[in-house]
């Protein structure tokens, strides 16, 4: 399939015998594109995000390769001014170490520039 700039709900895997892309298990609950990603266990976690119209993504998503079930994740808690949360992100780095994912990075829109934040999230 041709890259896309559109936010989808279709999750993709390659097959590289066939040297392409298919559709893989059920399509996620909401669009979501510029999401962080990263496998944990037998998972793999989607953080952050726009959805098609260009709002941010807090709630966190797991989808499943042997079910093909994505399931919806505890968000991150408010800044402690009361603010949207800071994982509100599109761009974010996720990555996997020890017993936790850390979010690194990203943006909170086109013109905020990076973060310096670094979250850890408990699976």
């Amino acid at each position: 399939a041709a890259y896309s700039r559109a936010a989808s709900r279709v999750l993709e895997e390659f097959d590289f015998t066939a040297n392409a892309w298919t559709p893989s298990g059920a399509p996620l609950a909401m669009q979501r594109m510029k999401a962080g990603v990263c496998s944990f266990g037998d998972e793999i976690f989607m953080f952050g995000g726009f959805d098609s119209t260009g709002a941010g993504i807090e709630i966190p998503a797991a989808w499943n390769p042997t079910t093909g079930q994505t399931r919806s994740l505890a968000g991150f808690p408010n800044t402690s001014n009361g603010s949207a949360s800071t994982a509100r992100r599109y761009g974010v780095c996720a990555v996997p170490c020890g017993p936790y994912i850390y979010l690194i990075g990203g943006a909170t829109n086109a013109t905020s520039g990076g973060s310096k934040n670094i979250l850890r999230y408990s699976p």
